[in-house]
């Protein structure tokens, strides 16, 4: 479905699949606006603003871990060339989304958890409810705060 297209943005293809918006005043491109699982759910209404930041904020936490394809360390800065620092930097991310894991399994249950992480890296659907869904997306947001 495609939204306030004047220009010829994209394939057909792509206009068929996805929601296109291209900013009133921009002349540089459009924008994707249900690229991903989340992001439908966002403008289904299905998830606040907030929500879909608590649930983009797990995704950069479970890429920053390598918990999506493999990735090579930037070795551009002198820094980074370090290959005792990395490791403990790769090794700190992994510990700390362990860790979340655990905490998720404890308040949220296994089948929550995974149902959390599918959503937010495979795009697969929530499997419950519109109503189910905030309470879980509320719940993690108070784990990763620190708040339970």
């Amino acid at each position: 479905m495609t939204k306030n297209i004047d220009r010829d943005f994209g394939t057909g293809e792509m206009h068929r699949r996805l929601t296109v918006i291209v900013p009133k005043y921009s002349t540089y491109g459009a924008k994707v606006m249900d690229e991903a699982e989340i992001d439908r759910l966002l403008l289904r209404g299905w998830l606040t603003q907030n929500q879909h930041g608590t649930l983009e904020g797990l995704m950069r936490r479970l890429h920053k871990a390598s918990f999506v394809g493999v990735k090579s360390p930037s070795y551009e800065a002198p820094a980074n060339n370090d290959p005792s620092l990395i490791s403990q930097k790769k090794t700190a991310a992994i510990r700390a989304v362990v860790k979340l894991f655990q905490r998720m399994d404890d308040e949220l249950g296994r089948e929550k958890r995974t149902a959390l992480i599918n959503l937010v890296l495979l795009d697969h659907e929530w499997p419950w409810d519109e109503k189910d869904l905030s309470a879980t997306v509320g719940k993690l947001d108070d784990i990763i705060a620190g708040r339970i």
